[in-house]
């Protein structure tokens, strides 16, 4: 069995300036698709509130699990449009 390198760390940090930046550009891209995600989310999140709070009177029934698996296919299918365009 090979151990790593104790110095790999140190060549990590000394790659050089266009890895920084070529990094960095991917952190960005994850973190724009990623707010993309939160707001789509966020949309599908207040569409299932609405709906809750016209079946909360008490007397009314509302199986969680279905009304969960179908908030996650709307973001799913909504996300994943939005990646198919990336």
């Amino acid at each position: 069995m090979r151990w790593p390198s104790v110095t790999a760390p140190l060549e990590t940090v000394l790659r050089g300036r266009e890895n920084f930046l070529n990094d960095h550009h991917i952190y960005f891209i994850f973190y724009s698709h990623l707010k993309t995600c939160m707001d789509q989310f966020n949309a599908s999140s207040d569409k299932l509130v609405e709906q809750l709070k016209k079946k909360a009177d008490g007397k009314t029934e509302v199986t969680m699990l279905e009304q969960l698996n179908r908030v996650a296919m709307d973001i799913i299918g909504k996300v994943g449009k939005l990646v198919a365009r990336i």
